[in-house]
């Protein structure tokens, strides 16, 4: 494929690790990686500020603040988080997924990497609060 490599490269090796090849066979280890720097939130006593990291094609706003941060300021599903993002003061629901609220409300969640979300149910949540990669993320715990 001109474009992607994931069925011509990635699924044939993925293949032979799956059957026991060791990877020394397929090619040679890599040394010289970059490890891109990775924003790191900051954790006070009842306060995590973070930044956005991601933004999916649903609008879905992935910050960088994990799930065992989350846990430390004992945010538990269904507690009501003061959010600070953009320009915005949030009042939001912390649940396990989209569908604990009304399609058009806007919730927290922990998403499948393990960080917190901002979402919109059958919304796009970057579109509504005009949030982009890299603005701050203010979560508070009172």
């Amino acid at each position: 494929s001109s474009t992607f490599h994931g069925r011509d490269i990635f699924a044939p090796v993925a293949a032979h690790l799956a059957n026991g090849v060791q990877p020394e066979e397929i090619g040679k280890k890599v040394e010289d990686y970059v490890k891109l720097p990775f924003p790191e939130p900051k954790v006070r006593e009842y306060q995590v500020s973070g930044r956005v990291i991601y933004i999916d094609g649903f609008g879905n706003i992935v910050t960088n603040i994990c799930r065992e941060i989350i846990n430390e300021l004992g945010i538990k599903k269904g507690d009501i988080i003061h959010v600070k993002i953009g320009e915005h003061v949030l009042r939001l629901p912390f649940y396990k997924s989209y569908g604990y609220v009304q399609k058009g409300e806007l919730l927290a969640l922990i998403d499948s990497y393990n960080m917190l979300e901002i979402a919109v149910n059958m919304g796009n949540a970057a579109k509504r609060l005009k949030i982009n990669v890299g603005d701050e993320v203010c979560i508070e715990v009172q």
